[in-house]
């Protein structure tokens, strides 16, 4: 590979943080739309039961507050958690990685192998606030953060390669 192919070279280790934004961006959608149904489910019982029902059907729609409540709880502590337990356990996470975008393809770069994904077998790209999901299925994603990058105008340069190699469809940019 000649240098002037390559358009853009990061590399980077991964942090738990870069794993936690990758899930944030990708689950924000859900999250809000679950937090505004368990506030407003909650609104509404505690208006209804305030005006309407007794004392004792209060006591019966307890064991579903605190269902509703711990899944909230659950919700957030999976946030710090998990990505926690990903990069302790998963040797992927562990290894340095490299990647290289050129013209032609996108070269991955790790002690444990090399992976090249040409353009046509991207499956979508996806940019986040702090992180980019280069998706080469609907389940898999590889993702670089963007403090990877050694300054603005090098993600700018990916933006623009990303453009002009994928569709429309295929990419979601900030």
């Amino acid at each position: 590979m000649e240098n002037e192919d390559i358009i853009s070279k990061v590399k980077f280790n991964y942090t738990s943080d870069d794993i936690r934004d990758y899930i944030v961006g990708k689950t924000k959608k859900f999250n809000i739309i679950f937090t505004i149904f368990v506030v407003l489910f909650f609104s509404i019982i505690i208006v209804l039961n305030y005006e309407i029902l007794s004392q004792m059907e209060l006591i019966r729609l307890t064991p579903l507050f605190m269902i509703l409540l711990l899944l909230v709880i659950i919700n957030l502590l999976n946030y710090y958690i998990m990505p926690k337990r990903q990069l302790k356990n998963n040797k992927f996470f562990q290894e340095e990685h490299e990647i290289i975008f050129t013209n032609n393809f996108i070269k991955i770069i790790r002690p444990s192998g090399t992976q090249e994904i040409k353009w046509d077998y991207v499956f979508k790209i996806i940019e986040y606030k702090k992180v980019i999901g280069i998706h080469d299925s609907r389940v898999t994603a590889f993702v670089i953060p963007k403090r990877a990058f050694k300054n603005n105008e090098e993600i700018v340069k990916v933006r623009n390669l990303l453009k002009e190699k994928l569709p429309k469809n295929k990419i979601k940019l900030l």
